[in-house]
């Protein structure tokens, strides 16, 4: 039965999660970066919460009960196993913490509370209080005239029970995020929450009561909304998703987290006000909003916080590209790769500078996600509108908690001149794809990126991500297809050489899987991507397994296939990588060395990925290319710093063997063979029927040539 080798896909990621919270104990990494792991712990736990415990609380009120199809739990197993798993990871970041924080006290930095400041601190403090924090301060006491408080997801605020000497009432206070959420102290690189600040002047706030209790408390919200769901094609879709995310912030409460236990008089107030449950309440002592933590270095000595922070890293040009020459007769002779973060960004965006300027261009279309602030990539495809080309952006606006950014960024684009798109209906366009098309010698030619993540300047310098930019004509008219099949909401194609979801690219997984089945022995399917929950293709690759076939998978997040379990998945590894830089890369090998086909796509093994979004995945034809990404995988294997390997009972162990660490070789070492890239290459798609525009020498005649080739991009 497939529920032998098969685990829920929310227990799976809080298993993610939990080593993600584990490299806080790591003491080869510096102090500071352990602190900064476990602010990626809360912030990846509190949107877990927002969507995916937001999801399930919404199946729970329905009439039909649905099941995982992998475990066959209802929604409310499913809730009470992660509430059940939160207070384990909730006890194991407190003390990860707190061992942290004296380490950090042992290098003169600490988070001080009011009671451990002197009398000189406090006065400097209490002084900030009554300048800068006073003014800003609203209380609300809830009694019969004054209804309780709408409570913000994901902020901060001040409980306290009140008594006076007729009644008990409570206060809440929000912590104004306009507030800098620490102070530092004088003379030292000690500091002091803000929160904490507040909630030691309560009686100044409210003099005429006897404070009973006090609290910090955050809570979460659901934030999973449908933004398709009840979507009017008489309504500008740009509205109607800005109406849908101001829904969003009055969704149901799933979390609540205090700094302490309620008192049975709070805890009653509390869950009939936000009707939560008890094991819906978390204590902790850690600080409740770890964001704060990636801006120490500014509130601090710099200096103090460098010397326990990673060593700078400047990621470097590309050796597949000569600095100072023009790009586009380089892309014309070789395929280039980007492998992010140890090569950088410049080259893409250097490109699409050129193609901005560049007289031949007439088209760039492009597909963007998540796009960084100030963003370069904008400011060309800006520029080539102004200089009078076509511009095709994809913009999807519901890209979650990216929303406002992309709709922000698709009004610059349209004032801009630019034709912009808001995706396809039901589907997310999650692709990354951009095409450059240019007349050339009478010919029409293109320049094609495809990646496995973000046009995103600032996450490009953070994920690991696969690039490749390709002059290949066949990869180009498949691109150009794309765009104008993504214009006419199309999403049921099929390409020569690139994959599509949700129309080709789990078809060709399925089939190049089982390709190796029926190579038996010889057979090999090694895959690299972010999760893995979709059932069919986690079923072919168990059948692989039993046939024989050695299966590798490096899955950084959920994994809801479980690897050696008896007579079913004995031939299947999978390890996982976690470390300085977040692994995003996607990346498909079927087949052993040379001989096997690669691919790399924006899409994971997840059935959301597969089945409902717009992706794409690229054949890696070049073999200077392909090679490293072979090496690239290998070496993934190879480490013993970052990985753990995933056991059959559902728990991961850290792997022993010689020290090798996959980032910090790929931030040394750049492998000999891309120094030289082939000029010509023996999987390079020849096409010798190419056909030709005889283009007149007169301005006027090019200009209505262009014009009648433009017209028959569009149509």
């Amino acid at each position: 039965m497939s529920e032998l080798y098969m685990q829920n896909r929310e227990l799976s990621w809080l298993k993610f999660n939990e080593r993600v919270l584990e490299k806080g104990t790591d003491e080869d990494i510096p102090l500071y970066e352990r602190l900064k792991f476990l602010s990626i712990f809360d912030s990846n736990l509190t949107e877990f919460f927002n969507v995916r415990v937001g999801s399930l609380t919404d199946l729970t009120l329905l009439k039909d009960v649905s099941r995982d199809s992998k475990t066959g739990m209802t929604p409310q197993e499913q809730l009470n196993e992660i509430y059940k798993e939160c207070i384990t990871l909730y006890a194991k970041r407190d003390a990860i913490y707190n061992d942290l924080e004296t380490k950090l006290r042992e290098n003169n930095i600490g988070n001080l509370k009011y009671n451990e400041l002197n009398e000189e601190e406090k006065a400097f403090i209490n002084n900030y209080f009554n300048k800068n924090i006073m003014v800003m301060i609203s209380p609300n006491i809830i009694d019969k005239h004054h209804p309780f408080p709408f409570i913000e997801n994901d902020s901060l605020y001040i409980l306290a029970e009140l008594k006076t000497k007729k009644r008990i009432m409570h206060l809440i206070l929000p912590v104004r995020d306009a507030l800098p959420p620490l102070i530092k102290l004088p003379n030292s690189n000690n500091y002091i929450m803000i929160e904490e600040i507040i909630i030691n002047h309560l009686d100044k706030i409210v003099p005429n009561f006897e404070i009973v209790e006090k609290y910090v408390i955050r809570l979460t919200r659901n934030a999973d909304i449908d933004l398709d769901q009840g979507s009017d094609e008489e309504i500008d879709y740009k509205e109607f998703v800005q109406q849908k995310l101001r829904n969003r912030r009055k969704l149901v409460a799933v979390r609540m987290e205090t700094d302490k236990k309620f008192s049975e008089i709070t805890n009653t107030f509390i869950k009939e006000n936000l009707e939560l449950e008890d094991n819906q309440i978390f204590v902790t002592s850690s600080p409740l909003k770890m964001k704060y933590v990636w801006s120490l270095g500014k509130y601090l000595d710099s200096r103090k916080v460098s010397s326990i922070s990673f060593n700078p890293y400047i990621p470097r040009k590309t050796n597949m590209i000569t600095e100072g020459s023009p790009i586009f007769p380089q892309i014309e002779d070789h395929d280039v790769m980007l492998s992010y973060p140890y090569d950088n960004m410049d080259t893409l965006i250097e490109l699409l500078k050129e193609a901005s300027l560049d007289e031949r261009v007439f088209s760039i279309k492009i597909t963007l996600y998540r796009v960084a602030t100030n963003s370069k990539i904008i400011k060309y495809l800006l520029r080539a509108a102004e200089e009078g080309k076509e511009v095709t952006v994809a913009v999807e606006l519901r890209a979650r908690f990216d929303e406002i950014n992309n709709i922000d960024y698709s009004e610059e684009l349209i004032q801009g001149g630019v034709n912009v798109l808001y995706g396809v209906e039901k589907y997310k366009v999650h692709s990354k794809v951009c095409l450059i098309t240019y007349m050339d010698n009478h010919k029409v030619k293109y320049i094609t990126h495809i990646g496995t993540g973000n046009y995103n300047e600032s996450t490009a310098k953070q994920y690991q991500d696969m690039n490749v930019i390709t002059s290949n004509e066949k990869i180009g008219i498949d691109a150009s297809n794309f765009f104008n099949n993504l214009q006419m909401s199309r999403v049921d194609n099929e390409y020569e050489y690139l994959l599509q979801s949700p129309s080709t690219f789990k078809k060709k997984m399925l089939e190049l899987m089982d390709r190796e089945i029926e190579k038996g022995e010889n057979g090999y399917i090694r895959i690299k991507c972010n999760s893995i929950t979709d059932k069919d293709l986690i079923e072919k690759m168990a059948e692989a397994s039993r046939n024989g076939i050695k299966v590798d998978l490096v899955v950084r997040g959920i994994c809801c296939i479980v690897p050696g379990i008896k007579g079913e998945t004995e031939n299947v590894r999978v390890i996982s990588i976690v470390g300085r830089y977040l692994e995003h890369a996607r990346i498909y090998q079927f087949g052993k060395g040379e001989r096997s086909d690669v691919y790399i796509a924006s899409a994971d093994f997840m059935t959301r990925n597969t089945e409902r979004r717009v992706e794409i995945a690229l054949p890696i034809l070049d073999k200077d290319i392909k090679n490293y990404m072979l090496e690239f995988l290998d070496n993934q294997f190879r480490d013993t710093v970052n990985a753990t390997e995933l056991q059959s009972d559902r728990n991961y162990k850290y792997i022993e063997g010689e020290k090798f660490d996959s980032h910090l070789y790929y931030m040394e070492i750049t492998p000999s063979y891309l120094y030289r890239p082939s000029v010509v290459r023996e999987e390079k798609i020849q096409n010798d029927n190419t056909s030709k525009i005889e283009i007149p020498e007169d301005k006027e005649t090019k200009k209505r040539i262009f014009a009648r080739i433009l017209d028959f991009f569009r149509k």
